[in-house]
């Protein structure tokens, strides 16, 4: 049971973002159809979710990328040596 809710968090882990901007989405369509915000405020609010949700995915996905790249240049890599000598 245990292992099933840890499962579920983790789901919900990868998605916080894609669900918080649903979310803002969706209650800022109900506020737009109600009449609590103009179409002028509706726009900026749709511009500045898009971007935010963007720009944090680039950059958590450029955080992994150089810290993956970091993590490899402590690992050692055999190497085979070339022998460059010729007989003749």
């Amino acid at each position: 049971m245990i292992e099933w809710v840890v499962n579920f968090l983790n789901f919900f882990q990868g998605l916080r973002k894609t669900i918080i901007m649903l979310a803002l989405l969706i209650v800022s369509c109900i506020f737009r159809i109600k009449g609590y915000i103009g179409a002028d405020n509706w726009e900026g609010v749709l511009k500045a979710t898009a971007v935010s949700f963007f720009a944090s995915n680039a950059c958590e996905h450029y955080t992994s990328m150089i810290k993956e790249r970091l993590n490899s240049k402590g690992q050692k890599v055999e190497v085979e040596e070339i022998d460059t000598k010729s007989e003749g």
